[in-house]
């Protein structure tokens, strides 16, 4: 009796042991592939996670930056109005009727003087030559 046969090992040829060799290759290629993938899909689940929070983070950030933005903007509106009371002046909208245009106008209220108007009559009243001209004009094209 052969040592190999004691043992129990049995002999095998060289292709024989070259083919062992490279499936075993093969199945350890194959389990360090799925390692990394799983790795690869963890690291991506924690930079997702990571990102969402970045996101969520900076979103009520600005939510707070535009909130204190709309309270100074309303602080400024009041310093502006109560200014403009001690001059004693009067902010004024309209719309004018032919032109739809809104006009704001500066008034005196000690006088009703008007200090200033935007637009200016005069442009209120070449917008509304303009609108009867291209008015005409397509009357006249139809």
């Amino acid at each position: 009796m052969m040592a190999s046969e004691i043992i129990g090992i049995q002999a095998a040829s060289p292709a024989t042991a070259q083919q062992h060799f490279n499936s075993d290759r093969v199945a350890v290629q194959s389990d360090q592939s799925l390692a990394k993938a799983g790795v690869e899909q963890v690291s991506s689940t924690l930079k997702s996670d990571a990102e969402e929070k970045e996101l969520a983070l900076a979103s009520s950030e600005r939510a707070v930056d535009e909130s204190k933005q709309e309270e100074k903007l309303a602080d400024k509106v009041l310093q502006l109005n109560d200014y403009a009371q001690n001059l004693n002046r009067e902010i004024q909208f309209s719309v004018h009727k032919e032109t739809n245009q809104t006009i704001v106008k500066v008034v005196d209220t000690e006088t009703d003087k008007v200090i200033r108007q935007l637009p200016s009559e005069e442009i209120l009243k070449i917008a509304e030559s303009l609108e009867n001209f291209s008015g005409m004009l397509l009357k006249e094209q139809a």
